[in-house]
């Protein structure tokens, strides 16, 4: 997990541009029990921030990884990675299991 406060890599930066996203203010915050709140699920970018989040949080808060969630076959990789190509192509990764992972819950909460 990025330290507190820490800012998105140039890289990381500079891809999600390309793909219209300014990220340029974004800062980490770390994850804790008051932030989740009484949350039903927690996503995490990969299978190692899930992990992570799993041992700060515990087992009551269910935490899967985007890729886990959809049924994906191959998870995300560090996401801490300096060239912008490959950057661009992890993010492009991200928002289709994003885009994915909001079809599911919505489906869920149609269901409900």
């Amino acid at each position: 997990m990025a330290d507190e406060g820490a800012r998105a890599s140039v890289a990381a930066v500079r891809a999600l541009k390309e793909l219209g996203l300014d990220i340029s203010d974004h800062r980490s915050t770390p994850l804790s029990r008051d932030r989740v709140g009484d949350t039903d699920l927690v996503l995490a970018i990969d299978a190692e921030l899930a992990h992570a989040a799993r041992r700060r949080l515990g087992t009551d808060v269910p935490v899967q990884s985007l890729a886990e969630y959809v049924g994906a076959e191959e998870e995300l990789p560090d996401v801490f990675i300096e060239s912008t190509a490959v950057c661009r192509e992890i993010a492009e990764r991200l928002l289709d299991l994003i885009s994915r992972a909001l079809f599911r819950l919505e489906q869920q909460a149609r269901e409900e």
